[in-house]
């Protein structure tokens, strides 16, 4: 993965058809050429007028080996690339701009049309009666004739202050709510009431301050709810405004729209520099319906869907490839993706164009299947919203719309996710994570108004190792639906490095067994600059991972613009961040076994120069028990503490420690150097106000009793039932040989006790099983 937009395909096989085409741009206002050449090197598709340094073509061309260039002017701004395209490619060109938007209607075109908001009047009595009722309770009735909220004033001094910024954004949040919620009960009841209120609501929002504290640079979650609000208002009653009050909404819409618009495309370049959160998001959660409720009439609407929708079916997603995975971890997903899915919806809804059978949303349900399971907490990587609670409604409500709309084979389970996320999540939609960004009972009428239900299948019990190649994450699941009997490893070493909502957690496990979490990710997600965040979460210190000299991996933040700290962002450290990397370099199962190997060299390199080589090694035997190998080369003595997080005080021993709750427990132990072992339940460097009320967590560190150039630290973990538990020992053998011992009872009542012996091996670079003993 890069940072910076690449030369793509280069030398790759294609598995969309046509191919995306992407590159550096020349300057500004340059107009492209792709020139496409078969294996005989005869030209056969060649692309004028390319206004952007993106481009998907609108025709499938034959599978096969090509080679390409682009041209700018006479220039060749990229010489002869190869590639070649998959005959089971899936097949996605994108309609050229001429004839793109022929089928968007008159107003409302967000959404429903005049037609099917007909077809909601009647089943609105009928079969969608039950969810109706409910948004009308949840959704509509809480805003009939309330006042509207006062303008959000600004941060004390102007430095953004975390409580304020999410009081400013979920007022804002509930100004869309009442205006959208009560826009649609107008156009489907009559209600004089809703149209009262919608309007007032509207007309008061349209009134505030464009440049004040709801603008984007000022807190841009804000901007894009009073964007889309007033987009939805402004579609929804177009008709029942003035033509004064039109003018004041289309207005104040135009201005904020295209302010946004420049800031991700003339700004922050997300063509070429890819990896901004926000500026992505954007797109989907606030241009699209900008631009819907403007097309036609501001030319700068077609501009900006033509943009956005380009950008989805070329360069999404810069978070991940075709295997679905999203580098920032299954909650910033759930915010992406979600509003990704419900603005393509919109797209393909007014437009016809179906983004959904790009590879990406073909695939990355499975991401949320396999690392944002319905029975576990603590689990994943990178920034978490959820604090600590079971996954988030909204990803549930997001895997409903990808089980109507994916081709993957495990469509099915995505439906079942969505009703173990539903039972789960009941009772939680009041919480800002939830109430702050969506209504689930919205959810229910967009969805069922649009896609009809997938009947569902439960995950069977068979032991799944998924590898999302593209951000170097590994899930391991055993007994997925089966709660009690669910054990769940999840191990990371990813090239997106530390940046933007990723931490320095290169070669870090997670685990989850039999209900309960075991080695956390610990640490609350405050919120974006808390000292959490800053100074315990996003460092190698709160992960399960390992320290050398006491010093982690490079995930430092550092802002040099006002903006970059009111909006919470570090745009200023994306290299080195990006950079602080890691590799999984194999992922593979044998005889019952699943082995991974991570390089996370680069993750220490600016903060332990004198590191030569980190590698773990991650061996699941039997599928019950976990043998995790850390070897590290210096060039210099230093020490290695290796880490551990969980919920409840750890017991140590002799070279190991144990924790045990409500009956399952893990089992830590130790061999090839002696381990000095310490806990603590402190969040070192955070603020104690940001954690009051919070529940304590514990955290382990085993540190080698001296400095070495090299070492090697095996730990075995054995997650457990206290029903079924068995007792394990871990010895070195002489060389590069490991042998565990495997009995029923404990070494002191074991006696002759059968039992099972494993030599395990290191052969060139990978260790493995060399042997089992009854």
């Amino acid at each position: 993965m890069n940072y910076y937009v690449y030369n793509r395909p280069s030398g790759a096989v294609s598995y969309e058809n046509p191919p995306r085409f992407t590159w550096m741009p020349a300057e500004d206002g340059e107009i492209y050429t792709i020139e496409v050449f078969n294996s005989q090197h005869e030209p056969c598709y060649r692309f004028d007028s390319v206004p952007i340094n993106f481009y998907t073509p609108d025709m499938v061309m034959e599978p096969g080996d090509y080679t390409y260039r682009i041209l700018s002017g006479e220039k060749t701004l990229v010489s002869e690339q190869p590639f070649s395209i998959s005959k089971n490619a899936a097949i996605t060109p994108l309609k050229g701009r001429e004839h793109r938007y022929d089928a968007i209607s008159a107003h409302p075109r967000i959404w429903l049309n005049q037609p099917d908001i007909t077809r909601l009047k009647e089943r609105s009595q009928t079969e969608l009666q039950p969810y109706w009722n409910r948004f009308l309770e949840t959704g509509v009735r809480p805003w009939v004739g309330t006042s509207p909220h006062n303008e959000p004033l600004p941060y004390p001094n102007n430095k953004r202050v975390i409580p304020i910024w999410r009081k400013m954004y979920m007022d804002c949040q509930e100004a869309l709510y009442a205006v959208k919620h009560c826009a649609v009960a107008w156009r489907v009841t009559g209600a004089p009431d809703c149209l009262a209120t919608a309007k007032n609501w509207l007309m008061t929002i349209a009134s505030w301050d464009t440049v004040g504290p709801t603008a984007r640079y000022y807190n841009d979650e804000a901007a894009f709810r009073i964007i889309t609000a007033l987009a939805w208002g402004y579609d929804w009653l177009y008709e029942d405004l003035t033509s004064e009050e039109r003018r004041l909404v289309k207005s104040t819409l135009l201005t904020r729209a295209r302010e946004l618009y420049d800031y991700v495309k003339n700004q922050i370049k997300i063509h070429i520099k890819l990896l901004d959160s926000h500026g992505v998001r954007s797109l989907s959660m606030a241009l699209v319906p900008a631009a819907l409720a403007l097309y036609e009439e501001e030319a700068e609407a077609e501009e900006w869907l033509n943009y956005t929708i380009e950008y989805f079916f070329t360069m999404f997603s810069p978070w991940g490839g075709d295997d679905g995975g999203w580098a920032e971890g299954p909650t910033y997903w759930q915010s992406g993706v979600s509003f990704f899915t419900e603005a393509i919806s919109l797209i393909k809804k007014a437009t016809g164009l179906d983004i959904f059978k790009r590879p990406f949303f073909k695939n990355t349900g499975d991401f949320i299947l396999n690392t944002y399971c319905q029975d576990t907490r603590f689990m994943a990587f990178g920034d978490m919203s959820d604090l600590g609670d079971y996954p988030g409604l909204k990803a549930g409500y997001t895997m409903r719309i990808l089980s109507a709309t994916s081709d993957s084979p495990n469509r099915r389970q995505y439906a079942w996710y969505y009703e173990q996320a539903k039972k789960r999540g009941e009772g939680t939609e009041h919480l800002f994570y939830n109430y702050g960004w969506w209504n689930f009972d919205f959810d229910e009428l967009f969805f069922h108004m649009l896609y009809t239900p997938t009947p569902i299948e439960v995950p069977d019990n068979r032991t799944t190792v998924k590898w999302f190649r593209d951000i170097g994450w590994v899930c391991i699941h055993k007994n997925m639906a089966d709660e009690k009997r669910h054990l769940a490893f999840y191990f990371k070493s990813s090239p997106y490095g530390s940046v933007s909502h990723s931490h320095g957690d290169q070669n870090a496990f997670v685990l989850h067994g039999f209900g309960e979490p075991l080695a956390i990710q610990s640490g609350y997600y405050i919120g974006y600059w808390s000292s959490m965040h800053t100074e315990w979460r996003r460092h190698t210190k709160s992960k399960n991972a390992i320290l050398i000299g006491d010093k982690g991996q490079f995930a430092q933040l550092h802002q040099k613009t006002k903006a970059e700290e009111m909006n919470g962002s570090a745009k200023s450290q994306f290299e080195s961040l990006m950079a602080a990397n890691g590799t999984i370099e194999e992922c593979s199962t044998s005889e019952g076994s699943i082995y991974i190997r991570g390089d996370a060299l680069n993750a220490y390199r600016k903060t332990v120069p004198a590191l030569l080589s980190a590698k773990r090694h991650v061996l699941m035997i039997e599928e019950t028990f976990f043998l995790i190998i850390d070897e590290i080369e210096l060039s210099q003595e230093e020490t290695v503490s290796w880490l551990m997080h969980g919920l409840h005080e750890f017991t140590l021993g002799n070279n190991s420690f144990s924790s045990s709750h409500q009956g399952t427990g893990v089992d830590v132990l130790f061999t090839g150097s002696s381990m000095v072992l310490e806990q603590t339940n402190q969040f070192e460097g955070v603020n104690p106000n940001e954690t009051e009320g919070m529940n304590m967590q514990w955290h382990i560190k085993a540190t080698t009793e001296k400095p070495q150039l090299s070492h090697r630290i095996a730990s075995l973990l054995y997650p457990y039932r206290e029903e079924d538990k068995e007792f394990f020992a871990l010895n070195s053998a002489e060389g590069d040989e490991l042998i565990i011992t495997r009995t029923k009872q404990s070494s002191a009542s074991a006696g002759n006790a059968a039992g099972k012996e494993y030599h395990v091996r290191k052969k060139v670079d990978s260790w493995q099983i060399l042997a089992q003993t009854e």
